[in-house]
């Protein structure tokens, strides 16, 4: 409450109280005598004994202090715009494994659209209907709220599940419906926090247009960077290139969300078009640089977005709390209700998803080897997070809520969301793990970096024949051309053994003697699994995007060895520069 100033020259020492300035002597030698005086009567000096002077209580008082809330809206937006948001996306798609996103995108928007709508619909009305227990009496108010906490939110899914290296059934779709869940649950809440309740046709065409609007976007930006890349030959001046794929997702994500579309649907499409086709301009060591350039920025991203988050929440749950417990009592209720609409939507659409491969798997017998059983249902339902879009959501509804059910009730929604949060993380995300283990759904070094859903001579399905039809036909003379373009370099020993390395399914844990001609440092690389973990600092088995790369190759029907000699660990680039003897 008082905080001192340093004295300057020829003024008196002064100090503020709740930006209030006065001079400090006259009161400070009253409450010294005070205190003496309390001092030499051993504390028992009358009413008022060690007590401040008169003059301090129009300043300092016991009232809570009062939360900006523009503030902390304007801190959220900037941060999870500006800086977050962006990256993380764009590392997710730019490391995805596209075949099994394509393969399962039919299921992955079950659950991300069905699942939503189910999820909203439930807690609306159970909030509804409960209103003497929280407060909330209209339908309008409930709705709002339903939309913005059913947002499975992306960043703290990838954050958990990329680190414990989940089975890749269950990341796909977990993470399919983390990022396209966004565009249902932002799209009804900012359509029914704009406009009184209207009509459903008007809300439908509004999703609609930002989900197909998002996508198409997000594709043809990815192509015109691409176009930026082959004819500026970027492939040339590496610097340039993997500064202008970094810095893209920041202007992709601002650009959408100005247009009023999904900046995490746009970023998300962008980064898995830039993935696919940038290796066909930059040489195998880029990809490698860009793949840790992204991982790491997006480690550090993360990090901050958790820190920001509990920042937050303890300062205002510190700030509001006067010993009233209608913002925890609310909170518990909405993770009760969350949890129940969860339950509602995964095991009915889980069985939907299940009947369809069922019939598919008679043309497509993989299928029936990827049905979604009961222990993935329940992890489904247990991963179902919220974060940072809630509480970024949570900070924009409008005044209208107080004026619909009382002062202090927006106050009370942003309290409860942010303790929501908390509990959703700490309880659910810390215990992802141990429920894993329980059910006994391989993790960890159970499962193999980089294990796809499906194998090269597995039938392709409808989707991925779309898509491989629309990359031989359109994307790859439009984006790549027949001449090629990727150049190689020089590669130093370190880059040269993370490649050769990356190939592998899983690092290689022998001891580095494979071939005769590896230095000592390569052996030491390759035999220390525990001290260098590719995927950790690349987020993908694949750094350089090899097999997009032989992809290229095999289109274009290039016989020369210099794009190959990067996927293969034969850099020419290496033996022409130098002599072995000197890079040892």
């Amino acid at each position: 409450l008082i905080r001192w100033q340093r004295p300057r020259p020829q003024m008196a020492p002064r100090l503020q109280f709740r930006n209030a300035e006065c001079d400090c002597r006259p009161f400070m030698q009253e409450w010294a005598a005070r205190a003496l005086q309390c001092h030499t009567r051993g504390g028992h000096g009358g009413e008022h004994c060690c007590q401040s002077p008169p003059i301090l209580h129009p300043f300092v008082d016991d009232r809570p202090a009062k939360l900006d809330l523009d503030a902390v809206k304007f801190l959220f937006k900037t941060v999870l715009n500006l800086f977050a948001l962006p990256i993380i996306i764009f590392e997710s798609g730019w490391s995805l494994r596209l075949r099994d996103f394509i393969s399962q995108f039919t299921y992955i928007m079950l659950f991300a659209i069905l699942g939503t709508v189910i999820n909203v619909a439930v807690v609306a009305l159970l909030m509804y209907y409960t209103s003497e227990w929280h407060g909330v009496e209209h339908w309008r108010t409930s709705l709002a709220y339903a939309s913005l906490i059913s947002s499975v939110d992306p960043v703290a899914t990838l954050s958990v599940f990329g680190k414990l290296n989940v089975d890749p059934l269950l990341f796909i779709l977990v993470f399919g419906e983390s990022q396209i869940n966004d565009a249902v649950a932002i799209t009804l809440f900012r359509s029914i926090n704009a406009h009184p309740l209207d009509s459903i046709w008007t809300l439908v065409g509004t999703f609609f247009w930002v989900l197909l609007g998002s996508i198409f976007f997000g594709l043809v930006l990815a192509a015109l960077c691409i176009l930026v890349l082959r004819f500026a030959r970027l492939g040339r001046s590496p610097a340039q290139a993997i500064l202008l794929i970094f810095v893209s997702p920041f202007f992709v994500f601002s650009l959408a969300e100005a247009l009023t579309l999904s900046g995490i649907i746009t970023v998300l499409f962008f980064s898995i078009l830039m993935g696919e086709f940038s290796s066909a301009h930059l040489p195998a060591e880029d990809m490698t640089l860009c793949s840790f350039l992204l991982k790491q920025m997006s480690d550090i991203a993360q990090k901050s977005i958790f820190l920001l988050t509990g920042i937050v929440a303890v300062s205002v749950v510190g700030q509001h709390s006067t010993g009233d417990t209608s913002g925890a009592r609310f909170a518990l209720l909405m993770v009760g209700f969350c949890m129940v609409a969860r339950v509602i939507a995964v095991v009915p659409l889980s069985l939907l998803a299940n009947g369809i491969k069922s019939v598919v798997a008679r043309r497509l017998p993989k299928e029936r080897q990827l049905l979604i059983s009961w222990r993935y249902m329940l992890m489904i339902w247990h991963s179902g997070l919220r974060g940072v879009v809630s509480m970024s959501l949570v900070l924009e509804i409008g005044s209208w809520v107080d004026e619909t059910e009382g002062a202090g009730t927006k106050v009370e929604l942003i309290s409860g969301t942010l303790l929501l949060v908390v509990c959703f993380l700490l309880i659910f995300g810390s215990t992802i793990g141990l429920c894993l283990k329980c059910l006994g759904i391989p993790m960890g070094d159970a499962v193999p970096r980089g294990q796809t859903l499906y194998r090269v001579t597995d039938d392709h399905g409808c989707m991925w024949k779309t898509w491989e039809s629309s990359r031989h036909n359109v994307l790859m003379p439009l984006l790549v051309g027949t001449e090629g373009g990727l150049r190689e370099h020089s590669v130093g020993r370190l880059v040269d053994s993370i490649i050769r390395l990356s190939r592998t399914t899983a690092p290689s844990t022998g001891n580095g003697a494979e071939g005769s001609d590896d230095s000592p440092s390569d052996a030491a690389f390759t035999g220390s699994r525990s001290l260098f973990n590719v995927w950790a600092l690349f987020g993908t088995n694949d750094p350089r995007h090899c097999e997009a790369a032989e992809e290229f190759e095999e289109d274009i029907g290039d016989e020369s060895d210099a794009r190959s000699g990067g996927c293969e660990g034969n850099h020419a680039g290496v033996t022409s520069s130098s002599s072995s003897d000197e890079l040892d």
